[in-house]
């Protein structure tokens, strides 16, 4: 896969064929203390052990001003060369040299199937596994919608770390995924060269925000039992939800916090997508003896609105759940190939129905 190298002059070997460019954007807010290059610093280095998967390529980009560029110079050197992880330094501010204003120039995106743009905040540890984990679900995405270009997929559960003196705490927080800013961006070609340059330099709070092209379209990757991305959070970037808060792990010592998580991490329920948006949509998957569902109810029709679910086989229904404003539903011991129907209701009148795929 042809680079440019010359401009990649960090963690760079002979480049190698691949089909997936990752981009990973560490966001920094410089200041005037060393504080946020250390966090940075931090998150780079987490990269650095974090696996690459086969046949994708990563690119990590920091935030920076040219006074800092310095200290980012002993990451590289700490870490082994792979020819399928680099760095790039962006300079923001009013002193951005010429060689680093546009260094996306250097990318030919078009040699890659897909280019994958995954946001972090300076100071967030990721797991050893979180680059397989990313590339897998934008692999999923893409399945699960394979018309609209570019997609967002939220993912709305999240490690965050609590620290004291004395000890520390790592919780797992679900946030709403239509307020979220954690966000992955997943492109194909043809690609919009000017959109992913943007995204790739745009912070997490600002890219919720972004109008996509058109023809995109926004998700939020669900699962029961919650998976998370293997990333400890160094902050809360939303407020979550009233009672999703779980204590997963307390101990003296942050250095080997993916041990303290690794049955949450390793779980492998079936991962589902849920629409978001305008268009009124379901989500439904089993998990084991169960149907787990949802929509996208409020964001649709607003807080007011009530759903009611019927479980079909063919077209007979065999169980339901009553009106509620609660989107979330399970059903117990269905039989095979049932299709979740559901009802929408909004003072007294029923205004509107839809169906989820089979399960």
């Amino acid at each position: 896969m042809p680079v440019n190298i010359e401009s990649l002059p960090q963690w760079d070997a002979a480049p190698v064929p691949a089909d997936v460019l990752l981009i990973v954007s560490v966001a920094t807010v410089p200041s005037g203390n060393s504080s946020w290059v250390e966090d940075a610093i931090t998150t780079l280095n987490s990269l650095a052990g974090a696996r690459v998967p086969k046949r994708v390529q990563l690119l990590a980009t920091v935030n920076t001003n040219a006074n800092a560029t310095s200290a980012f110079d002993a990451v590289p050197s700490a870490h082994p060369k792979d020819p399928n992880r680099r760095v790039w330094l962006l300079e923001t501010g009013p002193e951005q040299s010429v060689e680093m204003s546009s260094p996306f120039d250097a990318v030919i995106m078009s040699d890659y199937r897909r280019i994958v743009i995954a946001p972090l905040q300076a100071g967030d540890r990721v797991g050893r596994e979180f680059l397989c984990e990313v590339s897998r679900l934008a692999m999923e995405a893409r399945r699960y919608d394979a018309a609209s270009n570019p997609l967002k997929v939220a993912v709305p559960h999240q490690f965050v770390g609590e620290r004291s003196a004395q000890k520390h705490a790592i919780k797992l927080l679900s946030f709403d995924p239509s307020v979220t800013d954690r966000w992955l961006f997943i492109a194909e070609p043809p690609y919009d060269h000017s959109e992913i340059v943007a995204v790739a330099s745009t912070l997490p709070s600002d890219l919720q925000r972004r109008q996509l092209n058109p023809q995109g379209a926004s998700f939020a990757a669900t699962s029961t039992p919650p998976r998370p991305l293997s990333v400890l959070r160094g902050s809360l970037a939303a407020e979550p939800r009233p009672g999703t808060t779980q204590v997963v792990s307390e101990s003296t010592s942050s250095d080997d916090w993916e041990l303290h998580v690794q049955d949450v991490i390793t779980a492998e329920p079936s991962l589902a997508f849920q629409p978001l948006g305008s268009k009124f949509a379901i989500a439904a998957t089993r998990d084991g003896n169960k149907i787990l569902v949802n929509s996208n109810l409020s964001d649709t029709f607003g807080a007011m609105a009530e759903i009611c679910y019927y479980a079909r086989q063919g077209s007979k229904r065999v169980d339901r759940r009553w009106y509620t404003t609660d989107t979330r539903a399970e059903f117990k011991d269905l039989p095979p190939r049932i299709t979740i129907r559901g009802f929408v209701r909004k003072d007294g009148v029923v205004i509107a129905q839809v169906d989820s795929g089979v399960v």
